[in-house]
């Protein structure tokens, strides 16, 4: 499955404001959502500290359609500033860590589709994903992977120990957002230390209750208003950090139980509506 994006460049050539109209189209290919993801936060956080294509990222208008620019007095022609950065990336010379290097190389490709005016290169059905972003302080409900119509949701069996179990006819809304970040737009990659929190309504009206993770069985419990939480990283969120496990004898429910790195063995989970 090949996972695609829709990069539009903005050009002064008609307007004389800062982000003028729309113009060069290309199509970025990556293998999976993780990859692009990471992709757009080293183009918008280290493009200016390119070699040869100083660029930027100045708006995200879904996961799969970006808008950027390159900076005045960039000597690389607007077509070709997109296809040079991701070069740059893909020859190891992009000023970024090695493994953000390692993740990228051999797993991007470009196509320039011309001008927006350009009929003869019609840009492609780019078959659309109903999820959402996952940008930083967003509110997300968390279900399998695998088993899409299980669902994170707080169980009140026992009032005073709330805890986070597998439900198909509940599910409750989470507040994940990257620890000492407050940049509402940063996008969540792979190795972004992030904390949850509850969300739910009460008759004290809407409350954000931290999520921690019990030492002893791994367990997600959920905590009074102004406890401390438990980080880990975006990417075990996602995939590898928590496993379905049972927990009570004469209870078969499922709970999502942290694993974090005893083995690579976790399941998979989606962030959506």
């Amino acid at each position: 499955m090949v996972y695609t994006i829709l990069a539009l460049s903005w050009s002064n050539l008609w307007q004389d404001t800062q982000t003028g109209t729309p113009y060069y189209r290309n199509l970025i290919y990556t293998p999976n959502r993780e990859t692009a993801d990471l992709l757009f936060r080293i183009l918008k956080q280290y493009g200016p500290q390119f070699a040869k294509s100083k660029m930027y990222i100045f708006k995200r208008a879904s996961p799969q359609v970006w808008i950027w620019n390159r900076y005045d007095g960039n000597y690389i022609p607007l077509m070709d500033a997109l296809k040079e950065a991701i070069n740059e990336i893909s020859n190891g010379l992009a000023p970024i860590k090695d493994e953000y290097k390692d993740r990228l190389r051999g797993r991007i490709s470009i196509d320039y589709r011309g001008s927006y005016n350009q009929n003869d290169t019609n840009v492609p059905p780019i078959p659309h994903l109903d999820m959402p972003d996952h940008i930083t302080g967003g509110v997300f409900s968390i279900r399998d992977k695998s088993q899409p119509q299980r669902y994170w949701a707080k169980r009140t069996a026992f009032p005073g120990e709330e805890s986070i179990e597998l439900s198909t006819c509940r599910k409750s809304r989470f507040r994940i957002a990257i620890k000492g970040n407050s940049d509402s737009e940063t996008v969540m990659i792979f190795d972004d230390e992030v904390f949850l929190e509850l969300i739910e309504w009460s008759k004290d009206g809407l409350k954000s209750l931290p999520i921690n993770i019990d030492s002893s069985n791994g367990l997600l419990k959920v905590l009074e208003a102004g406890a401390e939480h438990k980080t880990f990283p975006f990417g075990k969120l996602l995939g590898g950090g928590f496993i379905r496990a049972t927990h009570y004898q004469d209870d078969h429910t499922e709970y999502p139980t942290w694993i974090g790195d005893k083995f690579d063995g976790g399941d998979s989970w989606e962030l959506c509506y």
